[in-house]
């Protein structure tokens, strides 16, 4: 097989993204693979679009010039697919999108709290990302006889959009861990009625990368508005991320949203902790990388 490491994105513009990759042959010839580019907007597990292919097994490097990086929290995720011709067989190298790369440091940071979110403190939910480009939605999205547009909905509770006002409202849904705070109780009244307010923060690891405007679902249906996101870096990395979220009103559109989730999974964190003798030999190898960094 033909595998592929190294694979990262980088430019110092806003009109295209460069994807960069190295590859190692394991077996066969170079000839009977064959790499397929993928893209996915806003979310890292989907959904994905093929981008280019098949390319040259000799082609290490490909410029992608339809894209629009002018959003602030807008990402475009890259996989590379191999197919062996003669085995049919399919190998995913990725995602990968354009951010700074961590050193080993901060690969020990972002691990050491993805354990202790799964194993001791954290909650397994459900991350919906929301989209910033793709279709506009062609139900409630303003659009003029000469193709003007207000840059709005015409309509409310849209069930192709969720009011979000592109096609399909949200990326691929995907698991993860975060730990929530209690969330304070508030009434607020207005000349006729009376409505109830939840607002809360809560903590995560580095991945998957949360913006506002994105949903998640936690056990028992609560399904919450990511409002703010304060990510703690290290050397320009994102090791922690810190997020204020809002608890989306009971009848709102978007507890219209599908949850694709296997049903047989479960809200249950599994405790596997490491050995005492483990955590030895883990902190001899964290002095082992600094000393190689100094």
């Amino acid at each position: 097989m033909l595998e592929v490491h190294d694979l990262k994105v980088r430019t110092f513009d806003l009109d295209h993204l460069d994807l960069f990759w190295e590859t190692r042959l394991q077996a066969g010839p170079p000839d009977r693979f064959e790499v397929y580019v993928d893209r996915s907007v806003d979310g890292p597990a989907g959904p994905w679009r093929k981008l280019s292919g098949p390319l040259p097994s000799d082609l290490f490097t490909l410029r992608d010039s339809d894209v629009n990086l002018l959003h602030p929290w807008r990402s475009f995720y890259y996989r590379l697919r191999v197919m062996d011709r003669e085995r049919s067989e399919e190998a995913l190298f990725g995602p990968v999108r354009l951010e700074v790369e961590p050193d080993r440091v901060a690969l020990e940071i972002q691990r050491l709290h993805r354990v202790s979110l799964k194993e001791k403190a954290g909650v397994r939910c459900i991350l919906y990302p929301r989209l910033t480009w793709g279709t506009r939605c062609p139900h409630c999205y303003h659009v003029s006889t000469r193709g003007n547009t207000t840059g709005r909905s015409r309509i409310q509770n849209c069930q192709t959009c969720y009011d979000v006002t592109w096609l399909g409202g949200y990326a691929a849904p995907m698991l993860f861990w975060f730990q929530r705070d209690p969330s304070a109780d508030s009434l607020d009244r207005l000349n006729v009625t009376e409505r109830v307010i939840k607002n809360t923060s809560a903590r995560t690891s580095a991945f998957p990368p949360v913006k506002p405007g994105d949903m998640i679902i936690e056990e028992g249906n609560i399904r919450w508005e990511v409002e703010k996101r304060t990510a703690t870096t290290l050397k320009g990395a994102a090791v922690h991320q810190e997020l204020t979220l809002h608890e989306i009103p009971r009848g709102d559109i978007r507890y219209s949203v599908p949850v694709s989730v296997d049903p047989r999974e479960e809200f249950v964190a599994e405790c596997e902790y490491t050995h005492p003798q483990d955590f030895g030999r883990e902190q001899e190898q964290f002095a082992t990388w600094l000393l190689e960094d100094v």
